[in-house]
């Protein structure tokens, strides 16, 4: 008989799997927000609209300040460039202040959007900032009127002693005659201080002022450039049907008063904006950060 031969047996496979699902971890639990926990879709979507309109008060406002230079000559750049800190270009201000609003609404754009707490807690903190800067200014202006009175009686001065000799100046002190309807610091009399002006000049302007001090013609809307020229040599209870006769200094006084209760409006309902922006934006981390302490 032929000699058997022992045969093998498939090898035991369940201890040694019950024992690699015994090593085995546990599946992670994902964790939730308990029901009730989240955030404010009316919050999030409030700050973005708040940020929009920002946004399109900086671009407006960084715009006008972009045409106001490129309305110029490019000289009034070049003496800007080289008399930095003492004569600086207001539209340099409007670029400024409309840059940092396009910043700050694109962080509370981006922030609330993406929910992210570090965009949303710099956009509060520079809130808080420009509040506080404008609170202070504001109690600076109605506290000291009358220094705030003398710094714009020298301003109109300096830029009236400067017409011919800086674009800026030309450009500043011709639309503020035009827009608040004056002529001088004072009287019209304050443009013989401009050696251009003055009637012992012999420039071809001498005894005259501005066209922007002229009463415009209202039968034509054609500016008449050299409707000022040899106006002061006129006597001066004729000068009002040429010219306007109040100062610029006056006028600019007389339009704050004017128009106070119109500013402090305008200044309460921008700080009310800003206050309400900074609850919401706080509103909002607080809901992100809940939500996040689950995870």
């Amino acid at each position: 008989m032929g000699k058997k031969t022992k045969t093998q047996p498939y090898p035991d496979t369940t201890n040694s799997q019950q024992q690699l699902h015994h090593h085995q971890p546990p599946p992670a639990r994902v964790r939730r927000a308990p029901r009730g926990v989240s955030v404010s879709i009316c919050v999030k979507y409030t700050i973005f609209t708040f940020n929009v309109i920002f946004w399109l008060c900086g671009v407006a406002i960084l715009g006008f300040g972009v045409w106001g230079l490129v309305s110029k000559s490019v000289s009034s750049v070049e003496a800007i460039a080289e008399e930095v800190g003492i004569k600086l270009d207001p539209m340099y201000g409007f670029i400024i202040i409309g840059g940092c609003i396009f910043i700050l609404a694109f962080l509370g754009c981006v922030g609330s959007l993406r929910e992210n707490t570090c965009l949303l807690k710099l956009y509060v903190i520079i809130l808080i900032l420009i509040f506080l800067a404008e609170v202070t200014i504001g109690l600076l202006v109605y506290f000291y009127q009358e220094r705030f009175s003398t710094l714009l009686d020298t301003w109109v001065e300096k830029t009236l002693l400067n017409y011919f000799d800086d674009p800026d100046s030309q450009f500043l002190m011709d639309n503020m005659q035009e827009g608040l309807e004056c002529c001088g610091v004072n009287t019209p009399n304050d443009w013989q201080k401009n050696p251009y002006f003055n009637c012992s000049s012999i420039a071809h302007s001498r005894c005259s002022v501005p066209f922007s001090c002229c009463v415009p013609d209202p039968t034509t809307n054609v500016i008449n450039y050299q409707c000022g020229y040899g106006v002061l040599e006129l006597p001066q209870s004729d000068w009002y049907q040429f010219i306007y006769t109040i100062g610029c200094a006056q006028a600019l006084t007389d339009w704050f008063k004017t128009n106070a209760i119109l500013l402090g409006c305008i200044g309460g309902a921008l700080i009310l904006m800003q206050s309400i922006a900074i609850c919401l934006a706080r509103s909002l981390i607080g809901d992100v950060e809940e939500v996040k302490s689950y995870w």
